[in-house]
């Protein structure tokens, strides 16, 4: 009898022993994005801008922006996150003209490294993960490039805090090196810095791709011409859930995964996001990685952490609005086409996706 009541004790414990845990977790997760928000602001002082979220063509060493043109931008607040040492042999292997790899990758002795400030505690899949020769850390925390989403180097649809270094939509390495000009800081979120998020979070790949996945830590898998504009319905995307939480087809690759890769800022699903479909519902990407339409996820109960531009840290919940996923963006704006890139006005994804813009003339209050 004894026994039984202690087993019944422990039982109902339990739960809540599991939910203080969490509940310690998410609070961590909140000070790791205010401590990434902090050096934002303390790296917006130095060079009175954000870092880009790809491109940062202006931080690369001359010459070089073959091998660092795919840095992310936590390569470059490493130096603001106590990561100096880090910071100086990314310069190194920049500054280093026998090396011809991308430095996001190339260079091990950063990209191997896990921070600890870049993941969340509550994702347990936020692992140090080997692919062939090479090894590769994670990150949970991904920029916000708005509510367009676009091929990896467009800069010419980032309505969000970050943009792309390029001023239009190069379709290549090769002519993102030659179409730089974009920045933006505090000024250019003239929504207000409390109504634009900075910084939200992402779930990391687990690499069980293939068939059907949990929404949480994969990414569904397009066909070739299924997300081939920014102008795609994002239902191309939302049409992939299969069930409660599930999932099919999804993505695999054991470098290439959403978060697998900190330094990285390929493909926009490695340290970037979008405000277009609600905090966990799915993630896409298009078979070869180009494309991607990453939405923020976390393992907290109902929602996501963000850091807005004023520094501020919300806890966002998964009903938000975020309007209908079977709008289609140009009849939704009366642009045609690739045109709708050049979209000025307000998000047409609720509340949600009016957080993701810096300057679309529109300030809402976070629910």
């Amino acid at each position: 009898m004894v026994i039984a009541i202690i087993g019944i004790l422990i039982a109902l414990l339990l739960p809540a022993v599991q939910a203080a845990r969490e509940a310690a977790r998410r609070m961590q997760c909140s000070n790791h994005q205010k401590q990434i928000g902090l050096a934002c602001h303390n790296f917006h002082d130095v060079h009175e801008r954000f870092p880009n979220a790809i491109n940062d063509y202006a931080l690369v060493p001359a010459g070089r922006l073959a091998v660092g043109i795919e840095n992310s931008y936590l390569v470059w607040l490493l130096p603001f996150t106590e990561g100096t040492s880090l910071y100086s042999m990314m310069i190194d292997y920049l500054n280093d003209t026998t090396k011809t790899s991308m430095a996001s990758w190339g260079c091990q002795e950063v990209a191997s490294q896990r921070v600890p400030t870049f993941v969340c505690p509550s994702d347990s899949n936020a692992i140090v993960r080997t692919d062939g020769s090479l090894t590769f850390a994670p990150t949970n925390y991904h920029c916000n490039r708005g509510d367009i989403k676009g091929y990896e180097f467009w800069g010419i649809q980032d309505r969000g805090a970050f943009v792309s270094g390029c001023k239009g939509s190069p379709g290549s390495v090769a002519a993102a090196r030659g179409d730089t000009g974009n920045q933006r800081g505090i000024s250019g979120a003239t929504d207000g810095t409390s109504n634009t998020i900075l910084v939200s979070e992402i779930c990391v790949s687990v690499n069980a791709g293939g068939g059907a996945a949990k929404i949480k830590g994969a990414m569904a898998v397009f066909g070739s011409g299924d997300v081939a504009g920014s102008f795609d319905s994002p239902n191309i995307c939302y049409n992939k859930i299969v069930g409660a939480g599930m999932i099919n087809p999804t993505y695999t690759h054991a470098s290439f995964g959403i978060g697998n890769r900190w330094t990285a800022a390929t493909g926009c699903h490695h340290t970037a996001f979008y405000t277009i479909l609600p905090p966990n519902s799915v993630s896409c990407v298009r078979s070869n990685g180009d494309w991607a339409l990453p939405t923020a996820s976390s393992y907290h109960t109902g929602g996501v952490n963000a850091v807005f531009c004023d520094g501020s840290t919300h806890f966002i919940t998964e009903t938000i609005s975020a309007g209908d996923p079977a709008v289609v963006p140009t009849t939704a704006t009366g642009l045609t086409g690739d045109n709708y890139r050049l979209y000025k006005s307000a998000s047409i994804h609720g509340v949600w996706g009016a957080l993701g813009t810096a300057s679309a003339g529109e300030s809402v209050a976070i629910p």
